[in-house]
């Protein structure tokens, strides 16, 4: 969320420098339809390849980590990770509404003040609505970032209190295993 919600910052300051070419392309005859789609396009094809590219950074992150855990003696056995369709599923919503997001708001905008922004000749980054949706989006960055660094930390203390935790038991020279039995051979009523 952090991400996209930097990425939407980046692409509506970038679509706001753009003013100017927008005013030309109407004053050329383009009407709204071709700007919104162009900027739609444009910000859909890069979400996809970002979000295909988190998804090839967050394999070699798991498929690391997985390596990692199964060379430590002191990982459990059931910890497992994977990325599931639930994650992403999430991530491509994130990225589709953040495409969205800053593709429609300045296209909509473009094709309204076209006019006033040939005539003024301006090239001013942030006006108006799009000022306030910009500090808005810093201000929820700062705060999930804040929330994450959080919750980030209360993990790390939680682990080291945990491995520090005295059992009440000695597991020097302790021997654990863990069995799979099939479902088929071993089912139970439960489980049909």
């Amino acid at each position: 969320l952090v991400a996209c919600a930097n990425a939407a910052n980046l692409l509506l300051t970038r679509t706001l420098s753009r003013r100017q070419e927008f005013a030309v392309r109407v004053a050329l005859g383009a009407n709204r339809r071709r700007i919104v789609a162009l900027l739609l396009s444009e910000s859909v094809l890069l979400s996809l390849i970002a979000t295909a590219m988190a998804f090839g950074g967050a394999h070699v992150g798991v498929t690391w980590l997985q390596a990692a855990l199964a060379q430590s003696d002191t990982s459990p056995l059931w910890l497992r990770f994977n990325i599931g369709g639930t994650v992403i599923a999430f991530a491509l919503g994130a990225a589709m509404l953040t495409a969205l997001a800053t593709g429609l708001l300045p296209a909509l905008h473009a094709g309204a003040a076209a006019t006033e922004d040939l005539r003024d000749g301006t090239r001013s980054v942030a006006s108006g609505s799009f000022a306030r949706i910009s500090r808005i989006l810093v201000i929820g960055e700062v705060a999930l970032s804040c929330i994450l660094l959080i919750s980030v930390g209360s993990l790390v203390r939680s682990i080291v209190a945990l491995d520090h935790a005295d059992l009440g038991i000695d597991t020097h020279h302790l021997l654990t295993a863990r069995i799979v039995l099939p479902t088929t051979a071993y089912a139970t009523g439960a489980d049909q």
